[in-house]
Parts: structure tokens; C-alpha cells; sequence
């Protein structure tokens, strides 16, 4: 009798034992098919991670996640998982933060793409916060981020932006050339409707520049600037936050140029050494006062005749009146342009050499010229590596340095207290930086998208 207890006791063990690894298998098992909803606690085991803090890359780790945010990081042997997690295998994937952008449009010039279209796009390719870097349709931006900002949306995460503030042959779309009085206006007008960041551009006066950035300063708002007009070291007096593009909009070394007016001669842009002392001196400047910088290597890249077939690979998404339009120019597609290649080289290493220097560099996709949406930030991520950046420091200008200009502590980057905002990649992204666009799931606050499908609703939306 104590056998067959004894025989019965093994038994009801052993249907224990194979119930839970049952239970585990399934759990395991729904890497393919996610449950598209936000739950409450997830564990993803055997992954790689590039955390976003330019330099950690771990491997066969285990994330758990809670009520949207990372509660525990860990080797895979370190940390225990609970049986109330829904757990999914990650062994051969490679998961990085939700790419941050900062500047990043809901509007495409010269086209009418829907704003809503274009951040889903965005979100199709793993962006899931965005600063759009000047609105078209200021009010259309702020109502939308309402909505999007909501976790079970599949779009990013949106930060708002006022229309554009120029001033004489701004576009139609920009605030037209105004008084210093009225610029402050325009700054609490705008504050009061839910925005942060204004955004001035080529041809704003000093005196409305010094209005704009004094008083969005008193709102705790910020102002970036895509400059011609105003030299980077009139800028960095007038306390500017930010710069956009770079070594192709800056003005200080103009032959020529007049105080206030876009004019001179660019000749400094093909023809003046980045590592000449000059240009690491406005660098350390804009370093000092905690100035950031914007690369937005993909737009300029398309404007590159024999780089225009990057965008082949996206057709697909294209609308067929878009496609026209494409294919009409593939004709100068084999034209080797030398010119804009070798300038293309120095707006890099410009970019390059301010991020060596310690200035805090992001990127934005500025889409436009057949750079879609998305792609192209995930462009900017192989052309950062071309401009000799290492993967993880390439993932920390997409991510986490995104996240500290725009002043959110708790995204762009994978660690313990942060939101789970997060990439999966398929394969290791260290090993091959072009994986960067096989991505499986885009996760935001814990709710898993899978990518496919979401790419799926967009083809032959994009025009």
C-alpha cells in the first residue's frame, strides 16, 4: 500500500511537472500571434538588448514589464518570472528602444498627405514618440496628439508644435512677418492650446527671435530653429534651444552675409575644414549653453541623384501618382553627382564631430523627396553608422538623446522605471546594421503591434 502511494505521488508529480512546462511552451509559443492588447504583465526572455545609453549591449536577458512600464532587467538565469506573466521567446531577436523623432512632420511639402496617415507610418517603423518640428496645421496637430497619445493608438506619441514663424518669403503655411509684440502673443496663444515647441525658420528677424525664445522661456516651452537668416552665435545669445540640420543651414561662415538677411555666399559649405578651429569653437559654444543639434541625414541624402534608388525598396507604399513622379526621374538616377557627395560627407562628419565633442545630437526624418516617413528614420540609423558612429551609439541618437531634448525622462531607453516603449528586431541588429528595418513588433507602453500588419494598411497609401 505505501508502494502504490508512493507510485501515486510520483505520478501526480510527474502531471505537475508536465502541466507547467505545458503552460510554459504555450506561453513561449505566442511570439508570432500577440494578443494586440495592453497586458498587464509581460516577460520577454532570451533577448539581446541595445538599451539606448550609446554603449550596453546584453545578451540572453529577460524584461519584465508591468502596467506599461520595465519592472525588472536581467540574465535570463537571474531573474525569476512569475506565472501570472504572459512570457514570449526573444532568442535571435534583438529589442532597442521606440525610436524618438525630433523633426518629424505631419505634413509633406508640397503634398496633401493626411496628418494622421503620416504618424501612422511613423509608428509602422517603430517611432513611437515625435516632435513635428513646425505644423502646417497647428490646431489639427494639437487635436490629434490628444488622441494618439492614448497607448491603445497605433501611432506615436505626439509633442505639438505651433505653426512655423518666418518672416518675409516664409511659405504661405508660416506665420507671416510680425512685430516682436505680436510674437510674444503668438507664443501664449499657442501655450494656452496645449503646445511646447515653436519652431522659427530661414528668415525671422533677431528682434522677434529674442521675443519668441524670451517668452516661451517664461512658459517652460522651448523654441528650435532651421536658420539662415541668423547665425548660430546670434542664435545661442538669443537662448535658442536647438538647431536643425546642421552644416547645411549654418550661417556664421557666409562670406558676405548682412545682419538679419538670409544672403552671402555658401562657399564655406564645400570649401571650409570641419575640424577647422572656428567650426569646434561654435560647437563648444553650443555645447556650453546646452544647445541641441538635429541630423537629418536621410532628406538630404535624397536630394543625391545616384542615392535616389533607396527609395526602390518603398514603392510599394508609394501612391501610383507618387510613382510617376519617381519613375519620371529615374533618367538622372545614373548621374553621378560628385558635388553634393562629397558635401554630403561634410555634413556628416560635421554631425559626427559635435556628437564626439559631447553636444547632444538627435534625429529627425523631415520627410520628403520619395523619403517616407518611418523608412527614413530608420535611414538615418545606416547613414549615422556611414558617418562612422558604432551601432549603439547610432541607437542612442535615435532614441534617448530624442527623449532628453524633449525633456521625457522615462522613454528612450531600455532600463528599470521606463515606459515599454520598444522595437523587436528579427536577428542581430550588432551584427547587421540593415536588419534595422526587419522589426517584428513595435510596443508601445506595453501593448505589442506586430509590424507586418501595420505596414500591411499603409501599401499604396503614401502621396
Amino acid at each position: 500500500m505505501k508502494i502504490f502511494l508512493r507510485q501515486m505521488n510520483i505520478l501526480h508529480l510527474l502531471f505537475i511537472i508536465l502541466l507547467t512546462s505545458h503552460f510554459l511552451t504555450l506561453n513561449a509559443s505566442n511570439l508570432d500571434k500577440p494578443e494586440h492588447r495592453e497586458t498587464d504583465q509581460i516577460a520577454f526572455i532570451h533577448t539581446n538588448i541595445i538599451t539606448g545609453d550609446g554603449q550596453t549591449i546584453l545578451y540572453d536577458q529577460t524584461i519584465k514589464i508591468d502596467q506599461g512600464k520595465i519592472s525588472a532587467i536581467g540574465s535570463f538565469a537571474d531573474v525569476s518570472i512569475e506565472r501570472q506573466y504572459q512570457i514570449y521567446d526573444m532568442t535571435g531577436k534583438t529589442m532597442i528602444p521606440g525610436i524618438v523623432g525630433v523633426h518629424n512632420h505631419l505634413h509633406v511639402a508640397g503634398r496633401q498627405a493626411d496628418a494622421r496617415l503620416i504618424a501612422k507610418f511613423y509608428f509602422a517603423f517603430g517611432v513611437t514618440t515625435i516632435q513635428t518640428c513646425g505644423a502646417r496645421d497647428g490646431n489639427q496637430e494639437v487635436s490629434l496628439a490628444k488622441m494618439a497619445n492614448s497607448h491603445s493608438v497605433p501611432m506615436p506619441y505626439i509633442l505639438a508644435s505651433a505653426p512655423y514663424i518666418s518672416g518675409p518669403s516664409g511659405n504661405p503655411n508660416m506665420q507671416p512677418e510680425i512685430t516682436p509684440k505680436q510674437a510674444r502673443e503668438f507664443v501664449r496663444e499657442w501655450v494656452e492650446k496645449g503646445v511646447q515647441w515653436f519652431k522659427v525658420y530661414r528668415h525671422i528677424k533677431p528682434n522677434v527671435l529674442n521675443a519668441i525664445t524670451d517668452e516661451a522661456h517664461q512658459h517652460n516651452a522651448y523654441v528650435t530653429g532651421h536658420l539662415c537668416s541668423i547665425t548660430y552665435q546670434e542664435a545661442l545669445a538669443a537662448k535658442l534651444d536647438g538647431f536643425q540640420h546642421g552644416w547645411n543651414s549654418v550661417s556664421d561662415f557666409r562670406d558676405g552675409k548682412t545682419v538679419g538677411q538670409c544672403n552671402g555666399l555658401r562657399t564655406y559649405i564645400d570649401e571650409l575644414a570641419i575640424d577647422h578651429q572656428s567650426v569646434k569653437d561654435l560647437q563648444d559654444l553650443m555645447i556650453k549653453q546646452s544647445a541641441f543639434l538635429t541630423s537629418t541625414l536621410s532628406i538630404y541624402e535624397a536630394s543625391i541623384s545616384h542615392r535616389k534608388p533607396i527609395a526602390d525598396q518603398w514603392l510599394p507604399y508609394f501612391h501610383s501618382t507618387l510613382i510617376d513622379s519617381y519613375n519620371k526621374q529615374r533618367a538622372s538616377f545614373d548621374q553621378i553627382d560628385s558635388k553634393r557627395e562629397a558635401r554630403f560627407g561634410r555634413i556628416k562628419a560635421f554631425d559626427r564631430q559635435f556628437f564626439q565633442r559631447g553636444g547632444l545630437l538627435g534625429s529627425g526624418v523631415d520627410a520628403g523627396r520619395f523619403n517616407l516617413p518611418g523608412a527614413g528614420d530608420l535611414r538615418n540609423f545606416e547613414l549615422l553608422i556611414e558617418a562612422g558612429f558604432s551601432v549603439p551609439e547610432a541607437i542612442q541618437v535615435l532614441t534617448a538623446n530624442g527623449a532628453k531634448i524633449l525633456n521625457l525622462s522615462k522613454r528612450g531607453q531600455i532600463k528599470v522605471g521606463s515606459e515599454a516603449d520598444l522595437v523587436v528586431i528579427n536577428g542581430s541588429l550588432e551584427k547587421d546594421p540593415s536588419l534595422i528595418y526587419q522589426q517584428q513588433w513595435v510596443i508601445k507602453r506595453g501593448r505589442i503591434f506586430e509590424t507586418q500588419e501595420l505596414r500591411k494598411n499603409l501599401l499604396g497609401k503614401y502621396h
